[in-house]
């Protein structure tokens, strides 16, 4: 099933690019995060990248489209050793709206599923609300994210610094 779901997600981002390269934007970027509430028991910090589609739907608001990887590393050693575990590893798949409150600054709403690479191989529901902020073809990016699921849930605050393609 989730070889089905990755492959039409290709589809769909591969066609979403395209459409954006008319009217929208494409950025990569890089992701850094710091556990919080729970969370910050079992991880240090999370560090990955992205690739957000961006597309117009209104003369305010943008539909976004991002794929991710992030890599949580872990704080705690394993019971009985001093031996940490591997870092846990992770595939965020979000659309959303972000809106522009003025000039270059933009509030961001995202949704959608994380999967597990490494690990139980999960799929947790994933919000992240936030805020970003254009500066020629630069995107800083400040967002709470909270992954719910599985009996536990992951919470962080993250930063994304992304450059437009």
């Amino acid at each position: 099933m989730k070889k089905y779901f990755f492959t039409i997600l290709i589809f769909a981002l591969a066609a979403f690019t395209c459409i954006a390269q008319e009217t929208g934007k494409t950025s990569i970027g890089v992701d850094a995060g710091v556990p919080v509430g729970a969370s910050a028991d079992d991880y240090m910090f999370a560090i990955g990248g992205s690739l957000k589609v961006e597309n117009p739907i209104g003369d305010a608001s943008l539909l976004t489209l991002s794929v991710g990887y992030t890599s949580l590393s872990a704080k705690k050693t394993l019971i009985g050793s001093n031996v940490k575990p591997p870092a846990a590893t992770f595939t965020p798949i979000k659309i959303g709206i972000k809106y522009r409150l003025s000039g270059a600054l933009f509030a961001e709403v995202q949704t959608g599923a994380v999967f597990e690479i490494r690990g139980r191989r999960s799929s947790r529901f994933i919000y992240a609300p936030g805020l970003v902020c254009n500066i020629n073809s630069f995107d800083l990016g400040l967002r709470y994210e909270g992954w719910a699921g599985n009996g536990s849930n992951i919470s962080q605050v993250a930063l994304r610094l992304g450059y437009s393609l």
